[in-house]
Parts: structure tokens; sequence; C-alpha cells
């Protein structure tokens, strides 16, 4: 019970992050101001472990869909620079996409997108 009850307050705890990335590249910070107003307080690092844990949980559907559009003929990438909360400052990130969609060629395999962030161009 403990276990699906954690489960619960991940994929609500997502919902929220999701929601609040759209406005605000500081989502888990919005997030954890947001729970205080409502009556029950999350710290951020709370929030970090509710989102990695979350990570963790996806990793087998993110190697299944990585082996997916790394398989592809053709791939198509791009870098999108966002800024990222570090000690005191904000740095710039980086979004990695790797596309597949062999629609246009006669391909018969679904498209798919793949996607990483890093803190610079190295990792």
């Amino acid at each position: 019970e403990r276990k699906a009850r954690l489960l619960e307050q991940m994929e609500l705890q997502l919902e929220e992050l999701e929601a609040d990335a759209g406005e605000d590249e500081l989502a888990a910070e919005v997030a954890a101001k947001a729970s205080t107003v409502r009556a029950f307080e999350r710290s951020l690092s709370t929030l970090a472990d509710q989102v990695g844990a979350c990570a963790a949980a996806l990793k087998p559907l993110h190697s299944l869909v990585e082996a997916h559009v790394l398989a592809a003929e053709r791939l198509h990438g791009d870098d999108t620079t966002m800024p990222i909360l570090a000690k005191g400052k904000t740095d710039t990130g980086r979004i990695w996409t790797y596309v597949r969609d062999d629609r246009p060629f006669g391909g018969q395999s679904p498209p798919a997108a793949l996607y990483y962030a890093s803190r610079d161009r190295r990792q």
C-alpha cells in the first residue's frame, strides 16, 4: 500500500511539474511554492527525489524508445539551449533531440523522438 501511495504521489507531482514547466523553467521550485499554498509543504529536495523516482520508473520505457529511434536509417538531431538552475546563478544547458520519421520516404516504422538534457555540450 505504501508503494501504491508513493506511485500516486509521484504521478500527481509529475503532472504538476509538467503543467508548470511550460510556464516557468524553474518548475520544481514553483511546484514547491504551490504546495505550500495547498496547506502542505514539500521541500525542493523532496520534489527532486520524486522526479528522480519517476525517471527511474520510466527508464525501461526510455530504453525501448531509445533503441527504436537510434535504429533508424535517417536520424535528425538538434540541440536547444535552456536556462538551468545553478548555485546562485543560472547556467545555459542543452536539450538534445533525436527524431526518427521515415514516413516521407515510405518507411513503415512509427515516428519517435528521443530527448536528453545536459549542462553543456560535452555531456
